[in-house]
């Protein structure tokens, strides 16, 4: 019975690769590439965040942020419970305007929201340290829930979070840093 599955899985892999398209030289060049920007260094931990090159309006813009720590101290990063994502972003067109926060970011993400006011009430907090050699990821499923980049253009994403170095001398740092993505019509 086993080998029969093994035989149909390769038969329908061969027909999956006999029916691909394969794509010519400028069709691979209109293919988004994945493009990643990196903060400025300090104290060895930086931020860096990536996204594709294009995406197409209405298409989910997919962001991926990542803390490191290759410095000698620990990274301590602050997280509110009711507020677990503590990076600051914002979107722009390439011209220096804000791009608006869609209904679903107003209504969830502004300051006048409940749950804001509840955790500075309750003031409960959690704490994670990034060691040495360690990374801290965090991905963003759809930016596009946030902000609405449905306009065919170029954008600009600027990502900052506030690190707490707990050693060996404790101080706080921003690490900032911005990367750019082009939305083509439909």
């Amino acid at each position: 019975m086993l080998s029969r599955f093994r035989l149909s899985s390769v038969a329908v892999i061969c027909l999956i690769l006999a029916n691909m398209e394969t794509a010519t030289p400028q069709e691979k060049s209109d293919q988004p590439q994945n493009t990643k920007a990196k903060s400025q260094i300090v104290d060895g931990a930086w931020i860096s965040v990536s996204t594709l090159s294009k995406t197409k309006a209405g298409e989910p813009i997919r962001l991926q942020i990542e803390l490191t720590n290759k410095g000698d101290g620990v990274l301590q990063l602050v997280y509110d419970r009711y507020r677990p994502v503590k990076v600051e972003i914002e979107v722009m067109y390439a011209a220096g305007n804000a791009v608006p926060m869609t209904a679903f970011a107003k209504k969830f993400l502004q300051p006048t929201n409940p749950l804001d006011k509840l955790s500075a009430t309750i003031g409960s907090a959690t704490t994670v340290e990034v060691l040495s050699g360690q990374s801290y990821d965090l991905s963003i499923g759809n930016i596009g829930l946030f902000f609405d980049c449905t306009l065919p253009g170029d954008y600009v994403i600027n990502v900052k979070r506030s690190v707490m170095f707990k050693s060996p001398m404790p101080k706080s740092e921003l690490l900032k840093t911005q990367i750019t993505f082009k939305v083509v019509g439909p």
